[in-house]
């Protein structure tokens, strides 16, 4: 990451102007004097050292919600950007529901991953799994089950 955005990017202030203006509703859901830098202590060495380059969290003005600012800085584009952005955002609540005490009670942890691109090119990678491909559901999964024996009926929740 260059280091003047580093500097930049360390500023509360800065994450909120950046959220208010790609998402100014989003923005009014989050309460930006709650919001504080994750460092190694919560998401574990290799994750602040492989993944997102910067992390923060904040309270949403939703009761018990939070959510998970990840912050990406490309110099390039990137047309797999929203694959490592999506492997990158489900590797970081992971390891934020498995080490924050107390758990995060489930849909409450919300993310949200920025990526700043600072090339001197235009940026025209996709910015979602949807436009990049055209046949996936980002997020879904199939379940393959095995119904149980004799009844020809699918196990309940």
């Amino acid at each position: 990451m260059h280091p003047a955005l580093k500097k930049i990017f360390c500023l509360p202030i800065t994450i909120q102007q950046s959220i208010q203006s790609v998402d100014p509703e989003l923005a009014d859901r989050i309460d930006f004097s709650t919001i504080e830098a994750l460092g190694p202590n919560l998401v574990g060495d290799e994750l602040a050292s492989r993944f997102p380059e910067m992390l923060w969290i904040a309270r949403t003005r939703d009761p018990g919600g939070q959510v998970v600012i990840m912050l990406h800085f490309p110099a390039g584009n990137d047309p797999l950007m929203p694959v490592r952005v999506e492997v990158h955002s489900r590797r970081t609540l992971h390891e934020l529901h498995r080490r924050m005490r107390p758990p995060p009670a489930p849909g409450l942890l919300e993310p949200l991953p920025l990526v700043i691109h600072h090339g001197s090119d235009r940026w025209t990678a996709p910015p979602s799994l949807e436009e990049l491909l055209s046949r996936c559901d980002a997020g879904d999964y199939r379940v393959v089950t095995r119904e149980p024996e004799g009844t020809g009926e699918r196990p309940g929740p």
